[in-house]
Parts: structure tokens; C-alpha cells; sequence
């Protein structure tokens, strides 16, 4: 069985801590620390609240000065890389948020996302201030550390998952655009990314805004371009006219048997079990009306939730400039397997294929135990 996230912070995980903390911390009480983190039913907390308590732990036996208490956890921080080191930033989150620490908060959290991330620390910030965080924000973008540039565009994501949704960007995303304009040629892959996805929560608030930053500025580079399509992928996906337009994607033609001339779309096996795979093949023949950019996508629809709501999913299979009367084909792996954050569920499984949006071929599969 995958490991869930939250076993990340185990009690192996809390007792290097709280070693690692007392090397570093006169008077650090490890114990003390250990006790205030297993109290009152640890194991049942879920990944956050795990994060918020050993934090709080923390907060209660390191000194009560914010920049004496942060002393010791940077010369720790380092040795707990990736999720664990979400601790620190949280840690900053709970105790720094009063003005005379926001700037050092501020501070602390461009080193504690080093080696991991400080996305969701730095949100709170945010909400409690904007144009004081949105300045240092702004002044990361220009880091030489990626990883402190992909904090600027990733922590300040209007919706960005399991950080909440900051009400002010959702709103108005002027500020996030502006930022995000500094970065749309930003030579990291992991920072180019987080800018798409975050032009992509844009996108779903205000297609318009995303829009009209997006018009003049495709077409000025071959990153800035990716991360625009990419940005702009939800509403290519619900096949918004102007998007459709914009990236170049070719609309209906006025023909009776509308993008494409035929399509198939095979499934094998029919009856695959849980923890295994199927291999779709499709092959789209265009009709003679077409002509631009041809996206190829399928739709898994799952079975019904317990609650009666229909659930699917979209997946992209390719992209090509495409002329009239050529074909498209290939082939796909779909994995079925069951992970700590999402269960398969047995029954019937409908895929459709995709040309633009419009549906060219379809079939179904039943995923059995």
C-alpha cells in the first residue's frame, strides 16, 4: 500500500527534530517538545493539522523573541528537505504575522523554501497585507534561486490547492499579472510551471483579464509562449471562443461532418483489474475543411460518485499543425492503480476522443477488483 503523505511526519521524523533542534538550542526541552506533539491523538490528524501541531510544538519551547527562535531552525532546516521542511514555514506562518515581524517573517520564509517550500506559509501574509508581501514577492521574482522565484509566482496563486483561495487576487488579479509578467521568460522549468498554473487560476476568475494579458504577449518568445497556452489550457478545454482563436486552434468548419473526416478509438483490455492498465489507440482523420492547430485529448468518465455526481477527468494525447485531410494517431497507457490521495473504483469507465473539444470517437471498459 503507497505511503499517505502525512506518515511523512511519523514519530521517527519527530524525534530527529527535536534532536536536531536541541544540537542547535540551549535549554530546548525534547521531551517537552515530543509530548506537546502526541498529545490528544496525533495519528488521526490528517496531513495539515500534523504540520500546524509540530509547529505549534515548537513555537512552545523555542525562545519567544520571533528572531532568537528562527536562529536555530536555520541551521536545521536544511537537513529535512521536501515535505518535512514544510514544518518551518509554518512555523514562521504562526508566529510572525504581527507587523513588527512581518518583515523578518518575510525573510525567513525566502530561506525555508530552499530545499522545500514556503507556498503555503506565505499566504497568510498575503491576506493579512497584500502590498507589504506583494513588494517582497516582486523582489523574489528577480532571485537567482529558482526555487525562491517559484515561491513569488506559486505562493501568490489566486486559488492555489490545499493553500486556500486568497480572496483579494481572486477578486482582482492585477497584482499577481503584474508579478507573473516578470517571469514569463524565466529560463527554470519547476518556475515556468507554477507561472502557468497560476495565469490558469487567473483564467477561471477572469478569462478576460487572462486574455487580454495573454493577446500581446504570444507570439514574443518560445517560453513565454508555452507558458501561456499552458496558462490558458482550462479554458481551451471548455472551448472558449476567443482562446480557441488566440492559440491558434482550428474552430468547426461549417461542414456537416464537422474537424474530422473519421476517427476510431480501441480499448484493450475490456476488463482490466485494479492495478493494472489499458492501452488506447486513436486515430483521427481530419476532414477537408480543417486547417490550424489540432489538439487530441480523451475524457475518462468514472463511475458514478456515491452521491450520484458524475466524475471525469481530461487528458492530453497530442498537439500538431495539421492541414486538411491528415491524420493524427497514437497510442496511450492508462494506469489504474489505487494511491494514498485517490481510490479507483470498480464499474464501467467511458473514455471519449477529442479533436478541439468536440468529441470524434468514443468507447468504455468495466475496471474490476
Amino acid at each position: 500500500m503507497a505511503e499517505l503523505l502525512k506518515d511523512r511526519f511519523s514519530a521517527e521524523f519527530i524525534l530527529a527534530l527535536g534532536g536536531a533542534v536541541t544540537l542547535e538550542q540551549p535549554g530546548f526541552d525534547p521531551s517537552g517538545f515530543e509530548a506537546a506533539v502526541f498529545e490528544g491523538h496525533f495519528e488521526e490528524l490528517g496531513l495539515k493539522a500534523r504540520v500546524a501541531r509540530i509547529a505549534a510544538a515548537l513555537s512552545r519551547f523555542l525562545p519567544e523573541g520571533l528572531e532568537e527562535a528562527l536562529d536555530p531552525l536555520f541551521r536545521v532546516h536544511r537537513g529535512f528537505p521536501g515535505l518535512p521542511g514544510l514544518v518551518f514555514a509554518e512555523f514562521v506562518a504562526q508566529r510572525g504575522l504581527s507587523d513588527k515581524d512581518f518583515d523578518v517573517s518575510m525573510e525567513a520564509l525566502a530561506r525555508f523554501t530552499v530545499g522545500s517550500s514556503s507556498e503555503f506559509g506565505v499566504r497568510p501574509f498575503i491576506r493579512r497585507d497584500p502590498g507589504r508581501a506583494m513588494a517582497f514577492l516582486r523582489k523574489w521574482s528577480r532571485s537567482p534561486d529558482e526555487q525562491v522565484r517559484r515561491l513569488a509566482s506559486e505562493g501568490s496563486r489566486p486559488r492555489l490547492p490545499w493553500g486556500g483561495v486568497i480572496e483579494q487576487f481572486k477578486a482582482d488579479p492585477a497584482p499577481v499579472l503584474e508579478l507573473l509578467d516578470t517571469l514569463l521568460a524565466d529560463p527554470s522549468q519547476y518556475v515556468q510551471k507554477s507561472v502557468a498554473n497560476s495565469l490558469n487560476d487567473v483564467s477561471k476568475d477572469h478569462p478576460e483579464a487572462f486574455l487580454g494579458f495573454a493577446r500581446p504577449r504570444l507570439g514574443k518568445g518560445r517560453v513565454s509562449d508555452w507558458i501561456l497556452r499552458r496558462g490558458g489550457r482550462t479554458l481551451v478545454k471548455k472551448k472558449h471562443g476567443e482562446a480557441l482563436r488566440l492559440f491558434g486552434y482550428a474552430l468547426s468548419p461549417k461542414r456537416p461532418q464537422g474537424m474530422c473526416e473519421s476517427a476510431s478509438l480501441t480499448i484493450a483490455p475490456g476488463e482490466p483489474r485494479i492495478g493494472s492498465s489499458v492501452t488506447l489507440a486513436y486515430s483521427v482523420r481530419l476532414s477537408e475543411g480543417f486547417g490550424g492547430l489540432a489538439r487530441v485529448e480523451y475524457l475518462l468518465k468514472y463511475p458514478l460518485s456515491p452521491g450520484g455526481r458524475p466524475r471525469s477527468k481530461l487528458f492530453f494525447l497530442k498537439e500538431t499543425l495539421a492541414g486538411k485531410g491528415a491524420e493524427i494517431s497514437g497510442s496511450r497507457r492508462v494506469h489504474f492503480r489505487d494511491l494514498s490521495v485517490r481510490k479507483q473504483v470498480p464499474g464501467e469507465h467511458g473514455i471519449e476522443l477529442l479533436l478541439n473539444g468536440e468529441v470524434a470517437a468514443s468507447g468504455s471498459f468495466t475496471l474490476v477488483r
